[in-house]
């Protein structure tokens, strides 16, 4: 029997919206304003080969990492993970694994890693790991 990845996709879906809280994955410019002084930054314009991208109002699940010590003790280690289904993002989006910042609620947090749960090559989720 074949398994329907993408009725697969359409739950994780589901699942997080239905539970997470609202959060705008942010990508700065990778061209540089002036290409003979690459230092200077990247473009805020659109025009460039790769410009920002900000996609506001998706729909993610967050909570801190973790772990514990000895006795029961938790030590919390200043990242977040963060689960949001593939399918959350319109057609055509970026690659996720590009994503540097994501906005939840007012907070800045700085994407330290993307992990796509895609089996084959179909993604369902995307695992951020965040630090601020």
């Amino acid at each position: 029997m074949a398994i329907d990845y993408t009725a697969m996709a359409v739950s994780a879906k589901n699942m997080i919206e239905a539970n997470g809280i609202a959060c705008t994955f942010s990508r700065a410019g990778r061209d540089p304003v002036d290409a003979t002084k690459p230092w200077r930054g990247p473009t805020t314009s659109g025009v460039a080969a790769h410009p920002p991208v900000s996609y506001a109002g998706v729909k993610a699940i967050l909570f801190p990492e973790e772990y514990k010590v000895g006795r029961g003790e938790v030590v919390r280690t200043g990242f977040m993970t963060l689960l949001v289904a593939h399918n959350s993002f319109p057609n055509g989006a970026v690659d996720m694994r590009t994503i540097d910042t994501v906005d939840e609620g007012g907070f800045k947090w700085r994407v330290a890693d993307v992990f796509p749960l895609m089996p084959g090559v179909t993604p369902l989720i995307y695992q951020f790991r965040m630090e601020k």
